[in-house]
């Protein structure tokens, strides 16, 4: 990834509706809601069958357009299931491309890897390098401004706010209940965790995590490869791999 992608995608009318799909009235089923056949090209293979890979799939199934091939993991038995999702190899070159060749076009990043964002980037070239383009993953409740633009590769979860003007690369997680306020830029690979909120103007490097409940002030530059715990408040600047901790900044 290279932060020259930033901003290349609008989002305006990307938003799915929030209909419930099927039937509402029995007891929760993880399988697919019955929908109109989707061609192989707009298949989505989850890499990573662990929590987040619950989310994603969540999130797609609320997607209209969109049905989910399968999920390779390293580790869950071929054949068993993720939510309903059957697991259908490993998460090797080998498996991603035999799956590449069936037609399934896109795919979706299942592993959090917190506090080890670089992993993502990692398996986002992977992915890339086996032919797959990656969809934005967006909740239906999710608010984004039609002025807001990103890359690929995004995962924008329930009651997230996305403000005017705001660039947000490829492969980053704006999770539940963020705010990221108008002019903010996010590189690539970025994790805001629940409930994060970025004033104004606040730019943040790749590959940088931003914990739960973090308040950024107007107009604060955080940097690459950074990491800031949970429920700190930022009022000044942060340099590159710096490790910002509980006790603020």
């Amino acid at each position: 990834m290279t932060d020259s992608n930033l901003a290349s995608t609008p989002v305006a009318g990307q938003q799915p509706t929030d209909e419930p799909q099927g039937d509402t009235t029995g007891p929760p089923s993880y399988h697919n809601a019955p929908r109109a056949r989707v061609d192989a090209a707009q298949q989505v293979l989850i890499f990573g069958g662990g929590g987040h890979a619950k989310t994603c799939i969540d999130v797609l199934r609320q997607m209209p357009g969109y049905a989910i091939a399968g999920v390779v993991d390293a580790k869950l038995p071929i054949g068993s299931e993720v939510m309903g999702v059957p697991v259908v190899g490993r998460d090797t070159e080998e498996d991603l491309r035999r799956m590449r060749h069936t037609g399934v076009a896109l795919a979706a990043i299942g592993v959090g890897a917190i506090g080890n964002q670089p992993l993502r980037g990692t398996i986002y070239q992977k992915l890339k390098g086996a032919g797959f383009a990656l969809p934005n993953m967006i909740h239906p409740r999710a608010a984004i401004e039609p002025s807001a633009r990103m890359g690929e590769g995004n995962l924008i979860l329930a009651n997230a706010v996305v403000g005017s003007c705001v660039r947000i690369g490829s492969n980053c997680i704006v999770n539940a209940g963020t705010v990221v306020s108008h002019d903010c830029s996010l590189g690539n690979n970025v994790h805001l965790a629940p409930g994060a909120l970025l004033a104004g103007g606040v730019s943040v490097g790749s590959n940088t995590l931003i914990g739960m409940g973090v308040t950024v002030y107007l107009g604060v530059q955080i940097g690459s490869n950074v990491q800031v715990a949970n429920g700190v408040t930022l009022y000044r600047n942060v340099s590159d791999g710096t490790r910002v901790r509980a006790s603020g900044a």
